[in-house]
């Protein structure tokens, strides 16, 4: 074989072999054999390979699969061995107009202070490269530069967003509302969207005719029934939260029904897993239900990042625990007929973000033959699509960057050296990987996953686990299986893609 490396991932699927070519970004369906000598194009030169694919296949069936793999190569460049170099920077990460006036989010941590110590919490429980729950708040001077810095940025952008963050951003609403009425000062004609991130107990009176008299849209955490929110979502005396979010949620829906098309909900899910329950719980959700609204509450579930955080795992407090891969299952069933169905529209916002976004993703994928270089696509543009804003004016990729990884000041701007300094690090702890692996073309691993391993500023220690790497190809594999199970019920059931726009 000629020189480089074949990035091939090849498998098995409802009884039909395929494999996926990284070249090409495609997948192809195969006979077992063309499946076997494409699991063992890398080793070809190896006598003892060829030998064992002939005894197994016999000689003829194997010299017709290396044909059919040759026309292939020969019709469309699938299977084509790569030298693949890992570059350091792309032409979009490299050009400085784009954090002159293309910044789509400004996410402001006003306060690092929190009323809660959710069990699960990086900040509460301590996680190297992650900063924990504090006392700084942030100066008036401070929010008023970031905002400026800002608003002078995201020319380019149909509606920037900016959002308040914390701890808990309630415990500065002073702060919360000095932001917001500078914001409507700067934006003149232009619209622009502004969030708070909020844990829902402090949504007082006051706090709820505020944020409705400015229509801001309110991101609520909220895990599910009472009884599994109060399992890890606790104040500080170690109380459960699920009443008094339930009583900001009610106040600020008697203050307006249609608010509720500007809330939307976090939840976590955390061991032991009970993810059918949180999804039925939102899907016939009680308190839309007891204002009479009919649309279901838009929801995003997640699993806790439990990576080097102290957890101790709550008692389940009823039997109805299924465990994760049956609750997956099941929601994995009904997204499947709803599909097939020409009923994508009316799952719940639940269950379409496990399969939506990854299934559409790959639809959009590029579609040019790989280069010689590439950059993995795996990461943001720190600073570009989101900047974050600590307490201190230090600015962040984004709400998970620990003190490693400032990228600038909101009084002296963008350190481009540092931001390419992250894009360094990052490659180099993973640049050995990349050149040989299948899923290069579809990463998702991001700078935050330096950030445990990155005990101190600018030291040579970075390290991503390579289970990391694997956790992220299972992930692919199972976007690929679920996309050859789309395609199969016919073009129907993939009709919804037309009307998906990604960020």
């Amino acid at each position: 074989m000629s020189k480089g490396t074949v990035l091939s991932h090849v498998f098995q699927h409802d009884g039909t072999w395929h494999f996926f070519d990284a070249v090409t970004n495609d997948l192809y369906e195969c006979d077992e054999v063309v499946a076997a000598v494409v699991h063992d194009l890398n080793g070809l030169e190896d006598e003892a390979v060829r030998a064992r694919l002939d005894a197994r296949w016999g000689a003829d069936k194997v010299a017709t699969a290396l044909a059919e793999i040759a026309q292939l190569r020969d019709e469309c460049q699938a299977l084509t061995p790569v030298d693949l170099k890992i570059i350091e920077r792309c032409a979009c990460c490299s050009d400085p107009q784009g954090y002159e006036d293309s910044i789509g989010q400004l996410q402001l941590t006003i306060t690092e202070q929190c009323n809660l110590r959710c069990r699960y919490c990086p900040y509460t429980t301590g996680r190297a490269g992650s900063r924990v729950h504090n006392e700084a708040v942030m100066s008036g001077q401070i929010l008023r530069e970031a905002i400026d810095f800002f608003m002078a940025r995201n020319a380019k952008k149909q509606r920037p967003a900016v959002s308040f963050y914390g701890g808990e951003p309630l415990l500065a609403f002073d702060l919360v509302k000095e932001g917001i009425a500078h914001i409507r000062r700067l934006q003149g004609e232009r619209d622009v969207l502004i969030n708070i991130d909020t844990n829902g107990t402090l949504i007082d009176d006051d706090v709820a005719r505020y944020l409705i008299d400015q229509r801001v849209h309110v991101q609520i955490s909220l895990d599910g029934p009472q009884e599994l929110h109060d399992r890890y979502r606790l104040f500080r005396d170690g109380t459960g939260t699920h009443e008094a979010v339930v009583a900001g949620l009610r106040r600020l829906l008697r203050l307006d029904p249609e608010a509720h098309l500007r809330i939307r909900f976090n939840a976590v899910v955390a061991p032991p897993y009970a993810l059918k329950r949180v999804v039925d719980y939102f899907a016939d959700f009680p308190i839309y239900q007891e204002f009479g609204i009919a649309k279901q509450p838009v929801v995003t579930i997640s699993y806790a990042d439990l990576t080097n955080v102290q957890f101790k795992q709550a008692e389940p407090s009823d039997t109805s625990t299924t465990g994760a891969q049956t609750d997956h299952l099941d929601i994995r069933q009904r997204f499947f007929a709803a599909c097939r169905d020409g009923q994508h529209a009316q799952l719940p916002p639940a269950v379409q973000n496990f399969y939506s976004k990854r299934l559409a993703q790959y639809h959009f994928r590029g579609r040019d033959p790989l280069g010689e270089e590439l950059f993995p696509t795996g990461s943001c543009q720190p600073g570009k699509r989101k900047l974050h804003v600590r307490a201190d004016g230090s600015m962040l990729p984004c709400e998970r960057g620990g003190d490693n990884m400032f990228i600038g000041h909101v009084s002296r701007g963008f350190d481009m050296n540092r931001i390419h300094a992250l894009y360094k690090k990052l490659i180099g702890a993973v640049a050995q990987r990349c050149p040989t692996c299948w899923a290069v073309r579809h990463c998702t691993v991001c700078f935050i996953n330096m950030g445990a391993s990155w005990e101190s500023e600018g030291g040579d220690d970075v390290v991503i686990p390579a289970a990391r790497c694997e956790e992220v190809r299972r992930a692919i594999a199972a976007t690929f299986r679920d996309w050859l199970d789309l395609k199969k019920m016919g073009p129907a059931a993939s009709e919804w893609l037309k009307y998906v726009v990604l960020e």
